[in-house]
């Protein structure tokens, strides 16, 4: 089913890709990038249900990428493939590791990874996400900043440099994609974020 065909039927019904109301949905303006290399992004489960959440454009917005949800009361414990975790990189804006044991390390900047993880969730969230799921405390990370210009917010950062997840994961695709393909992810965030704020 492509985004054009999750259109809400009514003005109170919420699209079930965007999540946004009515003729507020905005998923048939938004734009599909052939992405490499593939997205795996864990989401906490409080996440999945704001409408606020920018993974749903994200998601969207890629051809390679899988959402994972993670933490649900009763669910089982988040545990990746091995083909997820070959090649890999965790995508994380700082060099914070909760455990001494794991050290921190930096990619590299070659070869490419095969896989980018992206956790989604408050910084809590993501640091506790961190510690639980299996292998991602010895993953290189993927350290990102923020984009020039940066792209409005609808939250207000928890620290500086933060980002929200769909901002982090664009400037860590910088590194693998092309400008026009980047400049269409942007489009697509501020397509959303500008229908969410007139909802708001």
């Amino acid at each position: 089913m492509s985004p054009s065909e999750t259109k809400p039927e009514s003005k109170s019904e919420r699209c079930s890709t965007c999540a946004l109301r009515g003729t507020g949905c905005v998923c048939s303006q938004l734009q599909c990038v052939n992405n490499t290399p593939y997205v795996t992004i864990i989401r906490h489960s409080k996440e999945q249900g704001r409408a606020s959440n920018s993974v749903r454009i994200l998601a969207a917005s890629l051809q390679n990428v899988t959402v994972i949800e993670h933490g649900a009361r009763y669910s089982k414990p988040t545990v990746l493939s091995q083909n997820r975790l070959d090649d890999a990189v965790l995508l994380f804006p700082l060099l914070y590791n909760p455990d001494p044991m794991y050290p921190p390390r930096e990619w590299p900047g070659t070869p490419i990874p095969q896989n980018v993880i992206v956790l989604d969730g408050s910084w809590n969230q993501t640091s506790r996400m961190l510690k639980k799921v299996p292998h991602l405390l010895s993953l290189p990370r993927l350290v990102v900043e923020p984009l020039t210009p940066s792209l409005p917010r609808i939250r207000t950062p928890y620290f500086k440099g933060g980002m929200c997840t769909m901002e982090a994961t664009i400037s860590g695709l910088t590194s693998f994609l092309t400008t026009q393909d980047i400049q269409t992810l942007k489009n697509n965030y501020l397509c959303w974020i500008d229908q969410v704020r007139k909802n708001s």
